[in-house]
């Protein structure tokens, strides 16, 4: 819900701040920063990286999602679903960056919400951030997965004993972030 609160308002300040127009009076922002826009600059390589890391969360949960399903025919069409959803990602990510480009031009960061300006944008950043907090569980799956198959064995009674490792370890992370701020 925090990621969709946010990419909908900064899709509606992008929006805003598009449909404005120049001192001229007739030219639109949109227009003007997607005409004047380079297609290639000094910051492309920034960009490749960024785009890679972008991916780079989904890239690691796919073998734990795939591994994790317990009917051959969901396994069998997992391929196929997992191809289709990150396309309409991708898709996603293209437009969102045209219309993000549109709109902010040369004042765009490469932490988009560092773009953003008012009391709108301040809620935006701070519901990402405490999505990154509530999400970090999720991100730490498969690393969490090698530490209790190592640590733990395999019989189902152990179910408790992995739940509590894995809090442990979660905590134990947190607690490193915390005192490194």
């Amino acid at each position: 819900g925090l990621i969709v609160y946010g990419l909908f308002f900064v899709i509606v300040l992008a929006f805003i701040q598009g449909i404005g127009t120049l001192e001229d009076g007739e030219t639109r922002v949109f227009a003007e920063n997607l005409r004047n826009l380079p297609a290639f600059t000094d910051s492309w390589f920034l960009f490749v990286g960024t785009s890679f890391f972008m991916m780079e969360g989904s890239i690691t949960l796919v073998v734990p999602l795939q591994e994790s399903l317990i009917r051959a025919e969901d396994q069998a069409i997992f391929p196929r679903s997992n191809a289709i959803v990150t396309t309409a990602i991708v898709i996603f990510y293209i437009i969102f960056s045209i219309i993000c480009c549109g709109a902010f031009g040369d004042d765009i960061h490469t932490a988009l919400t560092a773009s953003l300006e008012g009391t709108l944008a301040t809620t935006i950043q701070l519901a990402y951030s405490v999505a990154v907090i509530l999400t970090f569980p999720l991100q730490a799956f498969p690393a969490m997965e090698v530490v209790n198959s190592n640590l733990l064995r395999q019989e189902s009674g152990h179910d408790m004993q992995r739940r509590f490792l894995s809090t442990f370890v979660i905590c134990l992370l947190g607690l490193i972030a915390h005192s490194a701020i």
